[in-house]
């Protein structure tokens, strides 16, 4: 076994409310890592994600002088490689970069991000691109979203007022359409974005087998600015289809750019450049609203105990019932990948920034946070020891060279993947 050990400066303690205690018996001050297993992979490849899913561990990579060929590997959480799969003509960087979600279902894997959604099949290496409204053209399909059961669903423009929400079932090929949106294709202002997915009830009066959230932004022109609705559709074989939607869901205040959105059980996330949000989807109304006061540097991860990011020097963790700041720690001043686990927090920097503008530095600077409190446990520059994590043309957007699960990081370089365990 490879290990490494890091000793930790002493930093300032931060204070912490009740949901999240840290007594002196069970303070980590630091931690050390393990590493399980390694695979190298070819020269001519470079990361571009890594995700742990239930028994199962997701690299992807492209190919550096093919620029529309990916190739997607999934291990076992032991290290076994359990396929290496190929995917052709894709359009980099609008169909992988910038990533929001990162959706599986069997043997299908969804990624989508501010500009268009992917779908890919592990086992056949299949791959169909849906670019997002603004960018479709004619009735082309747009905006998918992979449920869960190898269901997906997607629009299609009936006609100038009219876009149809069809479900796709995966196995069969068989696409149904099951309702229609508005639109007002004149002024271009409305904007239907599909943010959820689940097969459990969320707000509707009855129990169905398939539901879709969708975000509605409206454009105006006056303003340069966006108000945002939400509109839901569950569909059943039995029971037929249940829609719902709320208008206007921030109460008039406007915002200057696009968002991002999760689901948790009952609540909404959502996060714009300049706030975040939480909905109540049983009560229909906004529960909570944390402005930002600066930029993210990162995605926001969100569980049952805190909402977490970082911003222009900190990073924060916020009370997902209210909104408050549960703690902040310092940070410097770098674009994250960032991974949460039950116990830990990993971050990674992969874009320096420079009085707040981009540059082409990268790093491959690891640490490992306490999530109860945001204590550095572990801080290394390359725990693999052969190079830089990602590339440094950053076009290829928000890329995630890690993910956490349980007790186990898992990581890449430029040469290796792999995994490791972290140690009390």
């Amino acid at each position: 076994m490879k290990n490494i050990f890091y000793i930790l400066l002493l930093f300032p303690t931060f204070s912490c409310q009740k949901e999240f205690p840290a007594p002196t018996d069970v303070q980590l001050t630091t931690v050390t890592l393990n590493e399980k297993w390694r695979y190298q992979y070819p020269e001519n490849e470079q990361l571009i994600w890594v995700s742990a899913i239930e028994d199962r561990v997701i690299y992807i990579t492209i190919k550096k002088d093919i620029a529309d060929e990916i190739h997607v590997y999934i291990f076992s959480s032991a290290g076994t490689l359990l396929s290496k799969t190929p995917v052709t003509g894709v359009e980099l960087p609008t169909q992988i970069g910038y990533f929001e979600k990162f959706i599986v279902s069997g043997d299908w894997i969804n990624i989508s991000s501010s500009f268009a959604s992917s779908l890919i099949n592990t086992r056949e290496g299949t791959y169909y691109y849906f670019p997002s409204y603004w960018s479709s053209v004619d009735s082309n399909p747009f905006d998918l979203y992979l449920s869960v059961k190898n269901t997906a669903f997607f629009q299609q423009k009936l006609n100038s007022n009219q876009i149809g929400v069809y479900q796709w079932d995966l196995n069969t090929n068989q696409k149904t359409i099951i309702d229609t949106l508005m639109i007002n294709e004149q002024e271009i202002t409305h904007h239907w974005k599909a943010i959820s997915a689940s097969s459990t009830h969320h707000g509707a009066s009855l129990s169905y087998s398939h539901n879709m959230i969708y975000v509605k932004s409206n454009y105006e022109w006056q303003t340069a600015s966006y108000t945002y609705g939400l509109y839901g559709i569950s569909s059943d074989e039995h029971w037929g289809i249940n829609t719902w939607h709320k208008d206007d869901i921030f109460g008039g205040k406007r915002h200057s750019g696009e968002f991002r959105a999760e689901l948790k059980v009952d609540l909404i996330y959502m996060y714009t450049s300049s706030d975040i949000y939480c909905i109540d989807m049983v009560q229909n109304k906004l529960k909570w609203h944390h402005p930002l006061n600066d930029y993210l540097l990162s995605q926001v991860k969100i569980d049952n105990k805190g909402l977490y990011y970082f911003r222009h020097n900190q990073l924060v963790c916020l009370n997902p019932s209210n909104g408050t700041t549960e703690w902040s720690t310092t940070s410097d001043l770098s674009r994250k990948a960032l991974g949460i686990s039950q116990t830990y927090l990993a971050s990674v920097d992969y874009v320096k920034l420079d009085k707040n503008v981009f540059f082409g530095s990268v790093t491959n600077h690891l640490k490992i946070f306490d999530k109860r409190n945001g204590r550095l446990l572990f801080s290394n520059d390359n725990p693999f020891g052969n190079g830089i994590t990602v590339t440094d043309n950053y076009r290829y957007g928000m890329q995630r060279p890690l993910d956490l699960q349980g007790n186990t990081l898992y990581a890449a370089d430029d040469k290796v993947f792999g995994a490791f365990e972290i140690h009390q």
